[in-house]
This record gives structure tokens, C-alpha cells and sequence, in this order.
């Protein structure tokens, strides 16, 4: 009995591991492709799709963690990042991470608050946070793509 309750408990640990904090979030967007893909790689995410940069448009890695029903439909992934890039930078231009998990919203929410992020402004669902130079977007979305409730939280520079 006592093996089943720890493979339980260690299944548990690794499905709250996948979720990011608001602190990933900024480690995403401050670090290039190569420290972004390793930290989502132990998290237990994968590289979804890979468009790279050119002189003209930026490039995206979108990496992808599935829920437990996923059948391989798009609608039944649990989260997704996408790390948008330009040819020449050593960071993201941009990063933003879609979720279902209620759990993850709430979370980055309480970080948004301990960080000392400020409130600058609210359009509708829209949520704008800033401190120094950095922008956090949170926007929800109802029946987004199939799903009951969709969260997006986008990190950029000012």
C-alpha cells in the first residue's frame, strides 16, 4: 500500500511542476531559446512547433503540455508557451503562456502582487501589470478554442 501512495503522490508532484510561476514567466523571457527550452523540457513540456526567425519576422517556438484527456486535438492541451524571438537577440522579444489551469492563473496573480507589480490598466477582461520595464498582460477568454475557460498571461518590454 505504501508504494502505490507514494507513486500517487509523486504523480501529483509532477503535474504541479508542469504549471509556471510568474517567476518562470520572467526567467523565459530574460534568458535565449537554449536556457528557455531546458527549463520547459524539465518541466515536463515539449517543443509543439518551431518557426525560426528571418531578417524580417520573428520567430517562434511554441512548446505544449497536455491535459489528461488529450487525444491529440489541439483543444485538449492543458497549456502552451510561445517563445517569440528576433534573429539577433539573446532573449525573447516576447513571451506568452496560455493555460486552463485556474490553479496557474491564481498563482501568477498572487506572485503579480508579491513582486510588486502595479496595476496600470484594464480594458474588459484585459489586465495590464508593470514594473520598471516589464509588462505582464492577463487576459481570460470564455469557450476559447472548445475549452470552458482560457488564461493568458504575456510577458514583454517596455
Amino acid at each position: 500500500m505504501k508504494k502505490i501512495y507514494i507513486v500517487m503522490l509523486f504523480f501529483q508532484f509532477y503535474g504541479f511542476s508542469q504549471l509556471l510561476t510568474l517567476n518562470d514567466i520572467l526567467f523565459l523571457k530574460d534568458n535565449d531559446l537554449y536556457n528557455a527550452k531546458n527549463l520547459l523540457v524539465k518541466k515536463g513540456w515539449y517543443v509543439k512547433s518551431e518557426l525560426m526567425p528571418d531578417k524580417t519576422s520573428a520567430g517562434t517556438f511554441a512548446f505544449a503540455v497536455e491535459s489528461e484527456r488529450s487525444d491529440r486535438d489541439y483543444a485538449t492541451y492543458e497549456s502552451f508557451v510561445e517563445y517569440r524571438f528576433n534573429i539577433n537577440s539573446s532573449s525573447a522579444k516576447e513571451i506568452e503562456y496560455s493555460t486552463t489551469s485556474e490553479k496557474a492563473y491564481y498563482l501568477i496573480l498572487g506572485q503579480l502582487k508579491s513582486l510588486n507589480f502595479k496595476k496600470r490598466s484594464t480594458e474588459g477582461s484585459k489586465i495590464t501589470y508593470i514594473k520598471s520595464d516589464m509588462v505582464i498582460e492577463i487576459d481570460t477568454k470564455e469557450k476559447h478554442n472548445l475549452v470552458e475557460k482560457y488564461y493568458f498571461i504575456k510577458a514583454s518590454k517596455i
